[in-house]
């Protein structure tokens, strides 16, 4: 569903300032996954971006969809930067989409390999990533790493016992992407979620989509008042997840 994109400090505090940051002032950089952490596997680099003047009191955390790059969603980043959020699109393992990987797998299968995906914990045969490689490790290392780089952002904030302060996060992405911000958000309490062509599944009987399993589970620990989402009539159920 969608909504209105303001909030509040009860809603998970992501009024946008009253003020917003103009696009001159908004600072980009490519981050290899290998220079924040050397045992990660070369690939497409992160993108970090924000303003000088922003402070680190909130995040966009943006997922890219099934084999697609962080630079492909410079538009979504600059906006965000623009408002006053600093924003990461991040890099990950993606080349092939759960939905494909599970297609003819058990109902519980979408769920092991996205937990194998985030965590980097071996919950599934499907796939095979190391902390290293998984949504989690790779934040957590870039994080660590803007924190030595920019302390003034405060970019260390975002971080709570060596794991991702999610609660401090407003997740976001594309496709797959998209279903791993709502499988984040099931997990922990996150400030916002934005879905953009989401889906996680397999076709059924006469081309019926059924749901993965864990989509069933409801909205979790994030109440479902802070899922917006935007689904196109073009976009092809098939290509998704």
């Amino acid at each position: 569903g969608g909504g209105a994109a303001g909030g509040s400090a009860s809603d998970g505090g992501c009024t946008a300032p009253s003020t917003s940051i103009t696009d001159a002032e908004v600072v980009r950089a490519l981050i290899s996954p290998t220079t924040v952490s050397p045992a990660a596997t070369p690939g497409p680099s992160h993108i970090v971006g924000g303003s000088p003047r922003a402070t680190g009191n909130r995040v966009l955390l943006f997922l890219p969809g099934t084999r697609e790059v962080p630079s492909e969603f410079t538009f979504v980043l600059r906006e965000a930067a623009r408002l006053g959020f600093l924003v990461i699109a991040l890099s990950y393992p993606n080349a092939t989409s759960v939905s494909e990987l599970c297609a003819m797998a058990p109902a519980g299968c979408h769920e092991a390999v996205r937990t194998e995906l985030l965590e980097g914990t071996d919950t599934s045969p499907l796939v095979s990533v190391s902390r290293e490689d998984s949504i989690e490790g790779r934040l957590v290392a870039l994080l660590k790493h803007l924190d030595t780089l920019r302390p003034e952002q405060g970019w260390g904030g975002f971080l709570e016992n060596g794991a991702p302060r999610w609660s401090a996060f407003v997740v976001a992405g594309h496709s797959q992407g998209s279903g791993f911000s709502a499988f984040i958000a099931q997990r922990h309490q996150v400030a916002r979620v934005a879905l953009f062509a989401v889906f996680d599944g397999t076709l059924g009987a006469g081309g019926n989509i059924v749901p993965a399993a864990w989509i069933n589970a409801g909205p979790g620990l994030t109440p479902a008042d802070r899922y917006f989402g935007l689904f196109h009539l073009d976009d092809r159920h098939d290509v998704l997840g």
